[in-house]
């Protein structure tokens, strides 16, 4: 857990648990209504920490900060296009599905994000992959340098 007492306090006062691609999540809301799937959840990153790149198959995912500092949303289109996003208490993103993307706060030094993603439709695990740094660089070799930035492995 980061050494950082605010973001400790948020992890406990959230039930927050670790999430593979880095950073700290639990569920906030479900709705699977066939016509409207939605799910929400908390996700938490320190400073110091990132989200690796990581796509969904099926939900276009929206970020929306909800306390904190901004990030910068960094997404890797199918056809390859790099482009890179601001989240911040003005404005939202949203991830179109199969797009890999990877989250960092946007200062290394200061606090931690708290963002609320929305998936639509409602997410399910068998649709999250998790980037192999190898493979994705096989695949975009022209983004090395932010790939092995923002993989784990």
């Amino acid at each position: 857990m980061s050494e950082n007492p605010t973001v400790s306090k948020i992890v406990n006062d959230l039930q927050l648990i670790p999430h593979e691609e880095g950073g700290y999540w639990s569920p906030i809301e479900r709705d699977e209504n066939a016509q409207n799937s939605y799910s929400l959840i908390n996700y938490l990153l320190a400073a110091d920490d990132f989200s690796s790149f990581h796509r969904l198959s099926k939900s276009d995912e929206t970020l929306m900060l909800k306390e904190g500092q901004a990030v910068k949303v960094i997404i890797i289109s199918p056809a390859g296009t790099l482009t890179e996003e601001i989240v911040s208490s003005n404005n939202s993103v949203t991830v179109p599905h199969h797009y890999w993307f990877a989250i960092t706060p946007l200062d290394k030094n200061k606090g931690y994000s708290l963002i609320t993603c929305k998936c639509v439709p409602a997410f399910d695990y068998n649709d999250f992959e998790l980037a192999n740094r190898d493979s994705l660089i096989t695949l975009y070799s022209e983004h090395k340098d932010i790939i092995q930035k923002f993989t784990r492995s």
